[in-house]
């Protein structure tokens, strides 16, 4: 699942919450797995976080995250049209999110 969490209406940078949720939408807390990410359009992923204290992963590097807790944040700009970011990764269903131009 994915949702924007926190982009104020003038903001470039969106703040999408990344959540491995099962299929009644109850969040897996458990759930580590690692994630691609696909944007459609001109919006850029800038940095990957996902909380967890113990990982040496750089935020800026954008393939070969995992979900901690469950969870991860994307930092994206957003671009001069609208943009959709899709999230995938293996035994997750894909998920999408509309980004609105900036």
């Amino acid at each position: 699942m994915l949702e924007d969490v926190f982009t104020p209406e003038r903001s470039r940078i969106a703040f999408i919450h990344v959540k491995a949720a099962d299929a009644r939408d109850i969040p897996c807390r458990l759930a580590s797995n690692r994630f691609s990410i696909r944007v459609k359009g001109d919006a850029e992923v800038i940095a990957v976080g996902n909380a967890d204290a113990m990982s040496f992963k750089s935020m800026k590097k954008v393939d070969g995250h995992e979900l901690f807790g469950g969870n991860a944040v994307l930092y994206v700009r957003r671009g001069q049209k609208d943009s959709v970011v899709e999230v995938s990764s293996e035994g997750l269903e894909n998920a999408r999110l509309k980004l609105a131009a900036f």
